[in-house]
């Protein structure tokens, strides 16, 4: 499988510039033969949004502009990861989840919740993001793919001496076997 990795630097708050890179390096990527098109994390808001991700109309301004990148994957033969915020509509615990939505022919396949939040340096993730549980195993294209969000590939108690938390996504997605 031709897996792109799509470089950007999305500008804070910028919904539509962001996208319009999302969707530009999509586009650059799979007319090069990608089957696959990575993106950041936080793609579509920029990261770290921080207080931004507290107003309603700018995670709804995100989710529009996700809807618009799986439209572009309509009869394409690819499939997007792309980060966005995704309400948390269970009511309980912090407001949004840090997600990556795993997008193929014109429909969110699975959405990827980042479990690990750190709250060190200039990152407070934990006043923001409710943790997600387990990751989703995806089939897409005959191959079984997992999808972690920064600091969840962090933990793997097979790479640190001492591991930075209790859980190891890592791990947990190749024993389900992605």
């Amino acid at each position: 499988m031709k897996i792109a990795a799509v470089q950007l630097n999305p500008t804070i708050g910028d919904v539509e510039g962001n996208t319009a890179r999302i969707l530009d390096g999509f586009a650059r990527a799979t007319s090069a033969g990608a089957e696959l098109v990575v993106l950041p994390e936080q793609s579509i808001l920029g990261y770290p949004a921080k207080d931004l991700l507290l107003r309603r109309e700018v995670i709804e301004q995100n989710l529009a502009a996700l809807q618009r990148i799986v439209a572009a994957t309509a009869g394409l033969q690819a499939g997007v990861i792309v980060g966005f915020a995704e309400p948390n509509e269970g009511g309980i615990g912090r407001p949004v989840f840090n997600s990556a939505a795993f997008i193929a022919d014109g429909r969110i396949v699975a959405r990827s919740r980042k479990r690990l939040l750190p709250t060190y340096d200039i990152f407070d993730e934990a006043r923001y993001f409710e943790p997600g549980g387990a990751q989703p195993v995806i089939d897409f294209r005959g191959r079984r793919v997992g999808v972690m969000i920064c600091e969840d590939m962090w933990s793997t108690q097979q790479l640190l001496a001492r591991p930075l938390y209790d859980i190891d996504p890592p791990c947990e997605l190749a024993a389900a076997g992605a």
